[in-house]
């Protein structure tokens, strides 16, 4: 009877961190602070790998006209990856035209080179804004990053980001 009545504040203890965990927000959006955000992504191409950021090494704002979020893995090498959005742009889904898609540019680093949207005649990026407001925003994105010196291209795929600012 000891030796239950000694396990039984251990078997609570785990019980509630199942509890807390399972009902924890996880995945992009989840969990984030005010001037924090989270990207992830898929990337093929001249090079591949999955992106997924830190909160730790995040940063979100708004300066009018501009949202930008800036984020960093923990990887080595690191990789970024930089978002500025139109602080005025609306939800749906946005197309590239040239260098931009409606005013928005993505810079995305794999750690050793950088990609940009219209970067060596890279085609076919999308972003989709699903929610904006004064203080957050959260979407997707998809599309070719090109780099322009050494005339390579990535495909971006499942990328989301989310951000409180």
């Amino acid at each position: 009877m000891k030796k239950i009545n000694l396990l039984l504040p251990v078997v609570a203890c785990i019980c509630l961190l199942s509890v807390f965990t399972a009902c924890s927000k996880s995945g992009v959006d989840g969990g984030l602070s005010k001037g924090q955000c989270e990207i992830t992504a898929t990337y093929s191409g001249a090079a591949s790998g999955d992106f997924k950021s830190s909160l730790t090494l995040s940063t979100s704002v708004k300066v009018d006209p501009l949202i930008v979020l800036t984020t960093a893995s923990v990887k080595l090498p690191p990789q970024t990856c930089q978002l500025s959005i139109p602080a005025i742009i609306t939800k749906g889904v946005h197309t590239q035209s040239g260098g931009t898609v409606n005013g928005i540019t993505i810079l995305f680093s794999d750690g050793t080179n950088g990609y940009a949207i219209g970067g060596d005649g890279a085609t076919g990026f999308s972003v989709t804004i699903d929610e904006i407001n004064d203080g957050e925003i959260r979407g997707s994105f998809s599309g070719q990053l090109g780099n322009d010196s050494k005339k390579t291209k990535i495909t971006i795929s499942n990328g989301r980001f989310s951000a409180k600012y």
